[in-house]
């Protein structure tokens, strides 16, 4: 069988290796994929465990939000619809995924992720503090249980010594908390996009499966 994990840290590495010892290991960028006879017991951050190698995080993320019943929406900058568009492959997502929007401009972010102009102003679009505004407002605006927001500068233009192409910010809200990481990609803008929207899986995934737990036990 196969064991999908993304994002490891070496933490998480060294646990997987002390309790798989006899499985290999393969790596793809921020993607790690373990052949096993067996499953470890105990927790490990596999967010797929299939019988082929094949496993999509818009897979992942689309079930756990469609097993949990949420409603999620997004809201894209730099990956222009491409988290979104990744989401709608998966069956049946039309029960969970409610609005999606490019943001490009910052009057869009503005108009539907409820950004102030003032945070713009003082941060710029491609901020942790914009990235924070995005997904919580279409969050709020849509009424969906959890949003996913980017903004970045995916190149081969437009980057600066405080802000170099690759830089992306990436948010993830829910009603109890939002997360935001500020990634640093390499390649050119077609990688760039398609690894932020990798994380903005990863982390759709995490935080609605951690939210879908909450609210089974209450």
């Amino acid at each position: 069988m196969f064991l999908h994990a993304y994002d490891l840290s070496e933490q998480d590495k060294e646990k997987i290796a002390a309790a798989l010892p006899e499985a290999s290991a393969r790596e793809d960028g921020l993607y790690m994929i373990y052949t096993a006879d067996r499953i470890p017991e105990g927790d490990f951050p596999f967010y797929a465990i299939t019988e082929n190698v094949e496993a999509p995080l818009e897979f992942a993320a689309g079930k756990v939000l469609v097993d949990a019943g949420l409603k999620v929406s997004t809201a894209e900058s730099c990956t222009g619809g491409l988290i979104a568009a990744r989401l709608v492959s998966f069956p049946g997502i039309s029960a969970s995924l409610d609005e999606a929007h490019v943001t490009y401009a910052n009057a869009a972010k503005e108009r539907y992720c409820a950004v102030r102009s003032s945070t713009l102003k003082q941060y710029g679009a491609v901020s942790r503090q914009t990235a924070r505004e995005m997904a919580e407002g279409v969050r709020r605006n849509s009424g969906a249980d959890i949003a996913v927001a980017t903004t970045g500068i995916a190149g081969p233009d437009g980057g600066t010594k405080e802000k170099p192409v690759g830089l992306v910010y990436i948010a993830c809200s829910t009603a109890d908390r939002t997360e935001v990481r500020r990634m640093q990609y390499a390649g050119d803008r077609g990688q760039v996009r398609r690894q932020a929207a990798d994380t903005a899986l990863y982390m759709l995934y995490r935080m609605a499966g951690a939210e879908a737990k909450r609210r089974t036990n209450g």
